[in-house]
């Protein structure tokens, strides 16, 4: 809590650039305290999420299948990662964000095929404030039910509801990491720049 609240939005832009829902949950949570405003939270948690997959995006456009080659749990991801961008096309990009696993592939994937580089932000960053707003208001939501408690239990509970999801979150990694890879893990055969 000292790092966020320390740092501020900052600080929230910092956390889900390097994690994920997490930090949205947990900011949302002290929103509800009045530690921040929601709709910063939101903005800050985008901000912060869309730069991360935009990294991804930009690693694969300039470095190809070599990023696949340096990251062992992103090659076994991105066959499934292949498959659904070019199955749904640009618009694989607004779900990215909920695809538990797959999000940083689907990112590589829009790289790879070198998607068009403002169209593939623009998407990201709706993509990353539909996440954002989905997130942070659940749990400002849930903060905000336990107005009878005090602030530190309140702010407890989304220390563990963020601990939660991080461990569902390994959960899917590790699963999806156990799945037999089913294709060849790279093949730029679209180009639509």
């Amino acid at each position: 809590m000292d790092f966020i609240t320390h740092f501020g939005y900052l600080g929230i832009i910092v956390w889900t650039f390097l994690g994920a829902e997490e930090g949205v949950i947990f900011s949302g949570i002290l929103a509800s305290q009045g530690f921040f405003s929601l709709p910063l939270v939101i903005l800050a948690s985008a901000i912060g999420g869309s730069l991360g997959d935009q990294l991804y995006f930009y690693l694969a456009w300039t470095f190809g299948s070599r990023l696949l080659q340096r990251f062992d749990k992103l090659r076994q991801a991105y066959p499934k990662a292949r498959r659904i961008t070019l199955k749904y096309g640009d618009s694989i990009v607004l779900a990215s964000r909920f695809l538990a696993g797959l999000r940083i592939a689907v990112s590589v994937a829009c790289g790879l095929f070198k998607m068009n580089r403002l169209k593939y932000s623009v998407l990201n960053f709706i993509s990353a404030l539909m996440w954002a707003t989905l997130f942070a208001s659940l749990s400002y939501s849930l903060g905000r039910s336990m107005h009878g408690f005090s602030k530190k239990f309140v702010v407890l509970i989304g220390v563990g509801v963020a601990v939660l999801f991080l461990i569902l979150r390994l959960l899917i990694r590790k699963e999806l990491a156990t799945e037999p890879e089913s294709e060849a893990p790279v093949n730029n055969d679209r180009q639509d720049s």
